[in-house]
């Protein structure tokens, strides 16, 4: 399995870097290109910690409060996921558990460089 080292949300992290394949098959050159595109825009994870705060509070307010000082009792990055894709869109899903679904995660996509939406892992995959 490949790694990356992010730093994401202000933390280190190294993560797995998960390219959507068959075993055998080789990565698309797409695939690649969405990689390479997405980590050359240093500021887009750091852009989404407040649509993931959102998404928290109002998925789980009852149990988290009224606010999210620490992102990470909530929200533990986990890999990095590049879709195979049919159209001309760039892809990339930071992967992550999240303590109030641990069966289904928590997903922050990107598309074409920019914040697309945070939901469960099911919606990229």
């Amino acid at each position: 399995m490949r790694k990356i080292k992010l730093i994401i949300w202000g933390r280190d992290f190294e993560l797995d870097l998960v390219f959507d394949c068959y075993k055998g098959e080789d990565v698309l050159a797409s695939q690649k290109e969405s990689l390479r595109l997405f980590l050359s825009h240093n500021a887009l994870i750091d852009s989404s910690l407040d649509k993931v705060k959102d998404y928290c509070l109002i998925s789980n307010k009852d149990e988290i409060g009224g606010t999210i000082d620490n992102i990470f009792k909530f929200v533990m990055p986990q890999s990095l996921y590049i879709p195979r894709n049919s159209n001309d869109n760039r892809l990339v899903g930071l992967m992550c558990a999240y303590k109030f679904d641990p069966e289904h995660g928590l997903v922050v996509m990107f598309q074409n460089e920019r914040f697309d939406k945070v939901g469960i892992q099911d919606i990229i995959i």
